[in-house]
């Protein structure tokens, strides 16, 4: 949410009482996160199957 309100990574680490790169961690590992679970099930959607 943070970020659709135009903060940035200092800022939300700020809110948040988190060192900056503690944020970026934790933001670089849930997209990673999203970008598995997403890829996994759009692959099972193209053969078919619904997951």
């Amino acid at each position: 949410m943070p970020y659709q309100e135009g903060l940035g990574p200092v800022e939300i680490a700020s809110l948040l009482d988190l060192p900056v790169a503690t944020l970026k961690s934790r933001l670089h590992r849930t997209v990673n996160l999203l970008r598995e679970r997403l890829t996994r099930k759009l692959a099972g959607h193209r053969v078919g199957r619904r997951t």
